[in-house]
């Protein structure tokens, strides 16, 4: 009897520290909340970190865990480190600029390194984001844990340790003038002057709109692989080239325009979290059954994600071979965000409108008054350029080769930035470009394309896959394909 009590009791002592690690374990899993919900205290401790980061690449610019090093691997493919030190930052030069000056400096006897370089127009594109995310809020949570070390803005802590990014809900009316109040005070360290300013075209993006583009196939969704037998070498993803370029170029501007500068406005990384977040929504929407890292669903899992990171974070699957691995880990260590150590606190706002919603603003192409693109973006930056543009191109659609898989592939040499609208329409009816009528009952569909800024970065395709499969579905169920055509009007941003 008494071997039996000590047994039990041992095995209930057992349970208790098992339940209590549990129960830190899940404390562990911390939360990415809006910004705009963020409490005084948690606000404090993000800007705390931020202002830490700054401070570190003010004593060392090619510091990996500063400020200026975290923004250069989204799009830095070379940096000369001298042996020298160069200037420090001169009085009334914002952060952005004095690294913007630092990442084109060249020494004859400096050390290239390669800090890194996003991906986009492929099907890397939210994974890479993921991974960098990963390391950058490590690097955050690690600026100062105990919350004892005072930055140069005076403020000693609060503790950093609990720090995640906060995400930015750009479908929703901001709560400032035209993005969340903590961007827009400018004694803050996520203030930057150079922003677009002026009335938002709210809402932007509607739900209805963001549904339409949570497609069921992630080459859909998510983009098309590098290279891939059958398929088109690399392109962008709906989400990617409908709702992130635009609002990089169009809603916020400035540094955000580029890749190669974005990161050094503090709202890019609060606007890719809640891009993260709509990861995570398809993910939950449309394979949870087959599991997070189901190759059915995700392709090029494989791909090494390039990035220059700090190697003490690495994921504990990530082997990293010392001198020979340079990144941050094969895409298959990202698509389950919960080992990452992080989840999402979000409303039924922060969703997308339910699938419902879609049908019952869907129009059947060329039948109704206004095409179902121009149903979802009216009153928003999305709609329609309205202007001839620097290059049009006018083709058939039974049998064009520029098709693939539902999608038009529309290339061009432009060498910035660009829009493409795409509008499918009866022969006989002329493509007027600056007709409000014709615009709104043939646009198909429009698309940017987001010019990576630096020459050295040319691995992506010249080209932008624009979805036009279910505008053809309807064609072919009520006419002939061969009485219609396509016209793609291209406009410089």
């Amino acid at each position: 009897m008494l071997i039996t009590n000590r047994f039990t009791k041992g095995v209930l002592s057992l349970f208790l520290i098992l339940l209590v690690a549990g129960t830190a374990n899940s404390q562990e899993l911390l939360k990415r909340k809006n910004i705009d919900s963020l409490t005084s205290q948690e606000l404090a401790a993000y800007k705390h970190a931020i202002q830490i980061l700054h401070d570190r690449s003010m004593v060392n610019p090619y510091d990996e865990e500063g400020y200026a090093w975290q923004a250069w691997i989204h799009n830095a493919t070379y940096i000369s480190i001298p042996q020298t030190p160069p200037r420090s930052k001169k009085p009334g030069e914002s952060y952005a600029d004095y690294y913007n000056y630092i990442a084109g400096l060249r020494f004859r006897d400096g050390k290239g390194v390669y800090p890194g370089m996003c991906e986009h127009r492929k099907d890397l594109f939210m994974l890479w984001h993921r991974a960098e995310f990963y390391y950058f809020e490590k690097v955050l949570q690690n600026a100062d844990p105990a919350g004892t070390i005072k930055d140069s803005k005076g403020n000693t802590g609060p503790s950093t340790a609990k720090v995640t990014v906060p995400y930015w809900n750009f479908t929703n009316p901001a709560s400032g003038k035209r993005f969340p109040k903590a961007f827009e005070d400018p004694a803050s360290v996520l203030y930057r002057g150079n922003r677009r300013v002026g009335k938002p075209d709210y809402p932007f993006t509607k739900k209805a709109l963001l549904q339409d583009i949570i497609d069921g196939k992630w080459l859909v969704f998510g983009g098309f692989p590098n290279a891939t037998r059958g398929q088109i070498s690399g392109g962008y993803g709906r989400f990617e080239a409908e709702i992130h370029d635009d609002m990089h170029d169009t809603y916020c501007g400035g540094d955000m325009s580029s890749p190669k500068t974005a990161a050094y406005d503090p709202i890019f990384y609060s606007f890719h979290s809640y891009v993260d977040f709509y990861l995570d929504e398809w993910l939950r929407l449309n394979h949870m059954e087959h599991g997070y890292n189901s190759n059915d669903t995700i392709t090029s899992l494989d791909f090494p994600l390039r990035g220059t990171v700090p190697a003490k974070y690495d994921l504990p699957d990530y082997h990293r071979k010392p001198g020979v691995d340079m990144g941050m880990g094969s895409g298959s260590l990202y698509p389950n965000h919960i080992p990452l150590g992080y989840t999402y606190e979000v409303t039924p706002e922060d969703h997308y409108a339910p699938r419902d919603r879609v049908k019952e603003v869907q129009p059947i192409f060329g039948k109704n008054a206004m095409s179902l693109k121009t149903t979802l973006t009216k009153g928003t930056s999305l709609v329609a350029k309205n202007k001839e543009g620097i290059k049009q191109t006018q083709g058939t659609l039974k049998g064009n080769t520029r098709l693939h898989n539902g999608f038009l592939d529309v290339e061009s040499n432009i060498t910035t930035s660009y829009r493409v609208d795409v509008y499918i329409h009866p022969k006989i009816v002329n493509a007027t470009i600056t007709d409000q009528k014709f615009r709104d009952k043939y646009l198909a569909n429009s698309a940017n394309y987001w010019i990576m800024g630096d020459a050295s970065m040319a691995d992506a395709t010249t080209h932008v896959n624009i979805y036009v499969d279910r505008e053809l579905e309807d064609i072919s169920n009520n006419s002939n394909l061969n009485d219609w055509t396509v016209t793609t009007n291209i406009t410089k941003l």
